[in-house]
């Protein structure tokens, strides 16, 4: 009895255990179940809420940085030189030697040189057998090359391959990298250009076959959009050209026109006759391994390939530009310049020129794809221009391969993307609309399919389980926390520096403000806006801010700068050895630099718009001796460097506008005024009384300007005949750059050029001019009787035109603004603003 008792014990006990094991069982099944359905439940919710962050971040911190990132209509605001329109006579130089770097020379040397001429050859950047080897590479590449890898050449791909390179393509690019890199002259003479360790924004590999022909010049960034006129709001950028073997002219070396970086028309005639070849050297060689760093302003083009025992001509190219700068205090906005800055992989961007010195560590597969994207980068490094920024610069602006038209293209071949897009936008920017668009599409889409999941996954619990309200709560907690880690990551998100910056505008806000106080300046001098020719000597005040590097400099390489400057530099001395003399010797030197100095013409000052004023006798002859007095004075240079940084900072800065910077603004011009500039009134006796002839005129034409009136000018109805009656009758000389007028057959009036050349033929003067017919630079040769005085024009300056309406009557128009950006603004007496333009003007 006891041992059935026993085993009855013992078979409950062991129901009682595969009851709790089925349980358990069952419970962890229900449980697996539960945890399936909360991951089905999770998927499209989670979806949902990524697609919503993407929304809510494109439209509060990508659409508005777009919108300030799109410089097309606030341009004419941001203007830092002028419309300059070059001659034959603007080539620096037809002599390679001038653009090689000794080897003796300076960093300060070198840099002096690309600023003149825009291009500097560096011998030995890579040594011959690495040269050999990548070019090996490159040439094996191109016969391999898959769909989409070559790069458009803009219909010159007969006979001439590109393409973009990744750092460890091969073992040998680490090592060319590292040599190009580690060449002192080379990474000195960038840094001073563009700033410490720059960013890389281009590295490919061209070939030219034979066959191949000449390109057509250009620059590889657009007047459009770049540095020449607009130098605090577009990143200048150097090429570097590394030629893989030695290249004759025959082989197709690269052409390049020097000096061409401070121009903004079309060169191709004035190239065709001046520019020069990088194998113009002793040997007629562009040695292999020898760089040409080239302003991506200047205008060149790639040679053509007429050597039928010539081998290819294979070339390494690296394009480098100055890093971002996150810090909005410093106000650097500028932006990738408009241009063919697209010929990169997408992998690349990031980096900068350090970064080449262990590139097979650095710039590893995974690496270089974090760092592209701005992701993480290694805490010794520095940010360059990462992919997604450049990206988002060159959909604002339509930049090549962003045009709309792309985008275009790439809605039609994609039926998913055109379901995105109920229609294509006909006005705006495209991209920020479609992609907006689409990211509300995708958030309903997304809301609808999580709904029906949502209506699936408790129909079946309840079919099942019976139990669908004890999951609510469960749903609720999944639901609940997953919005809640999203809403903590949009709000750690919002307060990050650079989304601050990209919601307010301040990573490519403008650079100037589009509405300038002039009362911000009352101390500065006044005067009527002009349009600036080479040969005037501009005094800038938007130049001025460290972060631009070299370009600090831009005006000290204007042609008329650089002749009032070494004209100061060799009357300094004498002018010292005055000091204890009486005044009227020092006011004759004053006068000697202002009026004596080959090509010399006006002092113009650039206003608080950027527009160029006229300074007075008294003015020009005050900033003249204030450039004697520091110029052999290193302490007062850097001084007033500092002083010319401040006042800008104070004017165009973060603060600008504020009671603080007016303030601050008022007490730096008097420190200016009283550390560099006499008392005015201590020169006036002095100096005013033997003004140079043209400072005469200039003051005649500034208080005759000011006056309005049938009784100034007369009745003549041609514009360019106006102040006639002042021009001076004796005989002048012009030398090279002088703006002249000149009467020749085929015209009717007196048209404006520019003097290209002088010569004699033995019994009188000949001149070359070039002039501009209907957008087309002509030279003619012409004697000394048929050219004539320019005579500038000036705001306020009042002429005469007939009446559309009635031809018998004369109507009067008074210039109200010359613009820097050669727009001559026009009111006539009928209330009518019409517009001129100051090339024919």
């Amino acid at each position: 009895m006891m041992h059935l008792q026993h085993t009855s014990h013992v078979m409950a006990a062991d129901d009682d255990a595969m009851v709790n094991q089925e349980q358990r069982s069952s419970n962890s099944h229900s449980s697996l179940k539960s945890c399936l359905a909360h991951v089905i439940l999770a998927i499209p919710f989670l979806a949902w809420l990524v697609i919503g962050s993407l929304w809510h971040v494109h439209t509060w911190y990508v659409s508005p940085a777009m919108e300030h990132a799109n410089w097309s209509r606030r341009l004419i605001h941001e203007i830092t030189y002028y419309k300059r329109h070059c001659y034959e006579h603007d080539v620096t130089t037809r002599d390679l030697t001038d653009l090689t770097a000794g080897p003796n020379a300076t960093s300060d040397q070198m840099v002096d040189q690309i600023m003149t001429h825009g291009a500097l050859l560096f011998p030995d950047l890579l040594k011959r057998e690495t040269a050999l080897i990548l070019r090996d590479f490159i040439r094996t590449k191109n016969a391999n090359l898959r769909p989409g890898e070559a790069i458009d050449l803009g219909g010159a791909e007969d006979n001439r391959t590109s393409f973009g390179i990744g750092a460890n393509d091969h073992p040998i690019l680490p090592v060319a990298l590292r040599e190009v890199a580690s060449n002192a002259p080379l990474r000195n003479t960038l840094e001073q250009l563009l700033g410490v360790d720059p960013a890389l924004i281009e590295i490919t590999a061209i070939t030219s076959r034979y066959g191949a022909e000449y390109q057509g010049w250009h620059s590889d960034v657009k007047s459009l959009g770049n540095a020449v006129m607009y130098g605090r709001s577009f990143l200048h950028s150097y090429s570097l050209f590394i030629p893989l073997q030695d290249t004759t002219e025959a082989m197709g070396a690269t052409d390049l026109c020097p000096g061409t970086h401070y121009c903004v028309n079309f060169l191709d005639e004035v190239c065709d006759e001046y520019g020069i070849s990088a194998s113009d050297g002793p040997n007629g060689m562009w040695n292999t391994g020898h760089g040409l760093l080239l302003n991506q302003q200047v205008w060149h083009r790639g040679g053509a390939h007429t050597d039928p025992d010539g081998p290819d001509r294979v070339a390494f190219i690296l394009t480098f530009t100055s890093r971002p700068n996150p810090n909005p205090e410093i106000m650097n906005r500028r932006q990738l310049a408009f241009g063919t800055l697209v010929h990169m992989r997408w992998d690349m961007w990031g980096h900068t020129l350090m970064d080449f010195l262990d590139a097979e560590l650095s710039m590893t597969r995974v690496r270089v794809v974090l760092r592209c994207l701005g992701l993480w980068k290694a805490r010794d490094r520095n940010w360059g221009l990462d992919y997604v920024t450049a990206a988002l610069m060159r959909m604002s602006n339509e930049g090549m391969e962003y045009e709309q038209y792309n985008l275009y293209n790439y809605l039609r071949d994609s039926p998913i993307l055109s379901w995105c897009l109920a229609q294509y936008p006909e006005e705006g920017n495209a991209w920020i609309i479609i992609f907006q668009d689409a990211l509300r599409r995708l958030f309903l889409a997304a809301l609808v399919i999580n709904f029906m999941v949502l209506l699936i996954e408790q129909f079946a619990i309840r079919k099942a389980t019976k139990r669908a309200l004890r999951n609510v709560k469960s749903i609720l907690i999944l639901y609940g926390t997953l919005l809640l880690a999203t809403l903590i990551f949009l709000w750690v998100i919002s307060k990050r520096p650079w989304a601050i910056q990209m919601h307010r505008g301040d990573i490519f806000g403008p650079a100037f403000p589009e509405k300038q106080r002039s009362d911000l300046d009352k101390l500065t001098w006044t005067g009527m806006t002009t349009y600036p020719e080479a040969p005037d000597i501009l005094i800038g005040t938007r130049y001025d801010t460290e972060y631009l590097g070299a370009y600090s400099r831009w005006l000290d390489f204007h042609p008329g700068n650089v002749i009032f400057r070494d004209w100061v530099d060799s009357m300094a001395d004498i002018y010292v050895s005055y000091q204890d003399l009486p005044d009227a010797f020092r006011s004759r030197i004053i006068n000697s630099v202002v009026n004596d100095a080959p090509n010399s013409r006006r002092f113009l000052l650039q206003n608080i718009r950027g527009d160029w004023m006229l300074l007075s006798p008294l003015e020009a002859a005050e900033y003249a001796e204030s450039a004697i007095l520091t110029s052999r004075s290193p302490l007062l240079r850097n001084l007033r460097k500092q002083v010319s940084y401040g006042l800008s900072d104070c004017r165009y800065g973060m603060h600008r506008g504020t009671s603080l910077s007016k303030y601050t603004l008022s007490l730096v011009l008097r420190l200016e005024k009283h550390l560099f500039y006499r008392n005015p009134k201590q020169m006036e006796k002095k100096i005013i009384n033997n003004l140079p002839p043209l400072l005469k005129l200039n003051s005649k034409l500034q208080q005759i300007s000011c006056r309005r009136g049938k009784e100034s000018f007369g009745w003549n109805p041609n514009p360019i005949e106006r102040l006639k009656s002042m021009r001076t009758v004796a005989p002048i000389f012009f030398s090279v750059g002088d703006v002249v007028e000149i009467q020749i057959e085929d015209y009717n009036d007196w048209i404006k050029g520019h003097i290209s050349g002088v010569s004699f033929d033995g019994e009188e003067l000949l001149y070359t001019v070039s002039f501009t017919d209907e957008d087309q630079d002509e030279l003619v040769d012409v004697s000394q009787s048929q050219v004539r005085e320019f005579v500038y024009a000036l705001e306020n300056d009042i002429f005469y035109l007939p009446d559309p309406d009635n031809e018998d009557r004369l109507v009067e128009n008074r210039i109200t603004r010359i613009a820097a950006d050669g727009i001559i603004e026009v009111l006539s007496s009928d209330g009518i603003y019409s517009e001129f333009d100051a090339v024919h003007f």
